[in-house]
């Protein structure tokens, strides 16, 4: 055995080269996305639209509540609208239950400090939906450069930017996904409730993978038990018409023409014309049943049905492709880290270091 080892130790080290040469490409590599996203960074920095702008766009529905003024504007219900508006800019246009669950925040936190406290409160809960799903098996420096790859996808970078409520639904989601493996039933609830009062659309989703592939119906009926009360307060302050006025104003709303707006009708519209929409909308519905068939795995599953949900509306922003994203590395991290990690990871994991071990005793 030792006449072996020495023989071993006089040979050249044949992958010597490779591994100078991958640690120079990961190095070049990680260089160039830091640089991609300072460069991001500082052009947002840099716009002359504020920091957090859209909680402008919230804070309007407490407001209206606690001044006892209709939740929906009157041109919300009169006919078509753009929401860039300046006539209608700013104006609350988001489900009867987050006005209410938003009432506690606008009443707690004086006024000049809500922009940037909810500006902080959505930082957290887009970074925790990506903590919570994180793949644990990742080494540092691979770590840093999925972590980096990440950032730099618009739909977080522009989630940060304007403290949009969809981090609450892609937290939603890490919660739900969390709660399932775990077998709580209330950690779901909670991930149900917060992406539904959040935009109710992402959601369903949620709902469908839950009672189709897992007949889990017991968070289900808590969240939707749960989300019924905060929309009944709603109703106390304005009156059963309220429900109506958000689906008439939700349905009045024309597709925004600007870049964040990925909705594939609307992307499609000037090549295909009036049918964008059906062809947008069958292709949705060819990936819900695709995902509730008895093949789709359970990854693949709330995979499709999250991807589906970001192609019906005509308006979808480029933030609504965080669900996509959290549902991806939560099922999907590990090989992802796997094939990151052909030129990220310098050292060999300790699960390999115990395998080599075990095979030398």
């Amino acid at each position: 055995m030792i006449g072996n080892d020495a023989a071993n130790a006089s040979q050249p080290d044949s992958g010597r080269p490779w591994r100078l040469t991958r640690r120079l490409l990961a190095i070049a590599l990680m260089s160039l996305l830091a640089t991609l996203l300072s460069a991001v960074l500082l052009w947002q920095i840099t716009l002359p639209v504020g920091l957090f702008e859209d909680w402008g766009w919230y804070q309007d529905g407490p407001a209206r509540l606690l001044a006892d003024e209709p939740l929906y504007d009157r041109a919300y219900l009169q006919g078509p609208f753009y929401l860039r508006d300046p006539a209608i800019y700013g104006k609350f246009n988001q489900s009867p239950a987050l006005a209410v669950a938003l009432l506690p925040y606008e009443m707690a936190v004086p006024e000049e400090f809500r922009a940037p406290v909810w500006g902080l409160i959505t930082t957290v809960m887009l970074v925790a939906s990506f903590v919570l799903v994180w793949p644990r098996t990742a080494q540092p420096l691979t770590a840093t450069t999925f972590a980096l790859i990440v950032a730099l996808a618009p739909a977080t970078w522009v989630a940060f930017r304007t403290a949009n409520l969809a981090c609450a639904v892609a937290l939603g989601v890490g919660l739900t996904i969390i709660g399932h493996r775990r077998n709580s039933t209330w950690l779901v609830a909670a991930g149900l409730l917060l992406a539904g009062i959040a935009k109710v659309l992402p959601g369903a989703p949620l709902v469908l993978w839950l009672i189709v592939k897992h007949r889990e119906w017991r968070p289900v009926a808590i969240a939707i038990v749960a989300g019924a009360a905060l929309t009944g307060i709603a109703l106390v302050y304005q009156g059963p018409s309220l429900i109506k006025d958000f689906v008439t104003a939700s349905l009045n709303q024309l597709p925004s023409d600007q870049w964040t707006n990925v909705s594939p009708s609307f992307l499609l519209s000037p090549i295909l014309g009036g049918l964008a929409t059906p062809i947008s909308l069958a292709a949705a519905a060819a990936l819900v049943a695709a995902a509730l068939g008895r093949r789709s795995s359970d990854g693949a599953a709330l995979l499709l049905l999250t991807t589906a949900s970001c192609m019906i509306m005509p308006t979808t922003y480029v933030f609504w492709w965080l669900s996509p994203m959290v549902v991806a590395i939560a099922h999907y991290g590990d090989w992802i880290v796997q094939r990151l990690g052909i030129v990220f990871d310098w050292q060999p994991s300790r699960a390999q270091r115990q395998s080599a071990g075990s095979k030398l005793t």
